[in-house]
């Protein structure tokens, strides 16, 4: 992080481009990464984009919680 901006993003840590950080899940990053589009979309398009990250996002959690189960043992 920058001194001068203590909310700067920094590259090994997130995206420049988009400004959102990196969660060190691919699954996470790839579904996040859908948002930065949503400025070319028209409006009504933007709940199609949100269902679908929103979705994603819910699927990786589920995948998380199956790991975590399966790493506690029956």
């Amino acid at each position: 992080m920058s001194e001068s901006n203590p909310n700067a993003i920094s590259a090994e840590t997130g995206h420049a481009e988009t400004g959102h950080a990196n969660t060190g899940d691919e699954e996470i990053d790839a579904a996040l990464a859908q948002l930065t589009h949503l400025g070319a979309l028209p409006v009504e398009k933007h709940p199609a984009v949100f269902d679908s990250v929103h979705a994603q996002l819910r699927a990786a959690l589920t995948n998380a919680a199956g790991d975590e189960e399966t790493a506690e043992g029956p």
